[in-house]
């Protein structure tokens, strides 16, 4: 509009009074010069403009990315420490079967103080969440470490113990669809049922053929199978509470550390219901059962911490807290059945 106003006005030297009576033009090289200034500020504002829309986007790529990267660290340390945190339980198994119940309220207490040392009373003067959200996860959670605790005392082996754990895979994504009415393709569930079928035949190899003097399967075998079902059931129940978890921090954000100290400091009493027989049980211990307790703490914190980091920071979907804890018990299985429980070799011969 304005070029073809200047040309008009160079051809006959009128000035159309209806386009131009607000700027008072008095001739056309001021109107030229108006025309000029106002393209001149808008090519101006241009560069600022992409200047602005490239800085927004690469704050929002490194913020991906640092999310990313966070995500990665958290999974990895859920893989090594998981790993690690497996041989002084496994080495308290071997010792006392009924060790497990000692050594998670001893576990709780200690995730207990360490997030009350490193938050300080914040915790309790100012939470974020209201305690009503976490009862889900609470009664969740002590439901699965108790029956998780029973199973072995029945009898479960580590080795068998951690092949059906992978099959939270597949508890995780049945609750997914329940609660959160998540969607998984063909193949994501073909593969959950080839797991869950590589469980069962594992559970059944491990319960031994062999018969007794009266004719009926041996203790050990019924003691496999049962504790195996506990611990299916015990894995149900703790998906149910990852969903709540996940529904916290999509309702009040990413409160890891609060959502921690809770789901243990509320989890608690519960699991001291039978403090007296766990009392009366860790008194018969030796000195390096309890160095072994000790070392499950510590170790047990730094993967509870990082599961939890991973839920936060994977808000999408609960399944990539259970992906990283498959690999983990994979590595953990080929740990224990080559290390800790191998089988008695067969002698070299020349």
């Amino acid at each position: 509009m304005y070029l073809s106003t200047v040309n008009h006005l160079l051809k006959d030297g009128s000035t159309p009074q209806s386009s131009f009576d607000d700027h008072s033009v008095a001739n056309p090289s001021e109107l030229v010069e108006l025309v000029d200034t106002g393209w001149s500020k808008v090519r101006q504002s241009v560069p600022d403009i992409a200047i602005m829309s490239r800085v927004t986007n690469a704050f929002q790529e490194r913020t991906a990315e640092g999310q990313h990267f966070r995500l990665i660290a958290s999974i990895g340390a859920v893989v090594v420490f998981g790993c690690l945190a497996v041989l002084p339980v496994e080495f308290l198994i071997q010792e006392d079967k009924a060790a497990m119940a000692v050594g998670v309220v001893a576990n709780y207490s200690f995730v207990i103080v360490t997030s009350l040392a490193s938050k300080g009373t914040v915790l309790l003067t100012n939470p974020k969440v209201p305690l009503r959200r976490y009862a889900m996860i609470v009664v969740s959670s002590c439901a699965y470490q108790a029956l998780q605790a029973y199973a072995f005392t029945m009898g479960l082996t580590m080795p068998v113990a951690l092949v059906v754990k992978n099959g939270g895979l597949l508890c995780q994504m049945v609750v997914g669809s329940l609660c959160l009415h998540e969607n998984y393709t063909a193949m994501q569930t073909m593969a959950a049922m080839v797991i869950t079928g590589g469980i069962i035949v594992t559970v059944f190899a491990n319960s031994g053929t062999s018969e007794s003097p009266e004719g009926l399967p041996p203790v050990e075998s019924a003691g496999v199978v049962l504790g195996a079902s506990v611990l299916v059931v015990g894995m149900l129940l703790r998906s149910f509470g990852n969903s709540a978890v996940q529904g916290i921090y999509r309702e009040y954000g990413k409160h890891f550390h609060e959502v921690l100290f809770y789901q243990h400091a509320l989890g608690l009493p519960l699991l001291l219901l039978n403090g007296q027989a766990l009392w009366l049980q860790c008194q018969s211990w030796s000195p390096m059962m309890w160095c072994y307790l000790t070392a499950s703490m510590v170790l047990n914190y730094i993967v509870t911490k990082s599961c939890t980091m991973v839920n936060a920071h994977a808000l999408s979907s609960p399944v990539a807290l259970n992906l990283a804890l498959t690999s983990q018990r994979f590595v953990s299985i080929i740990i224990s059945a080559t290390v800790i429980n191998a089988p008695p070799y067969q002698p070299r011969t020349m």
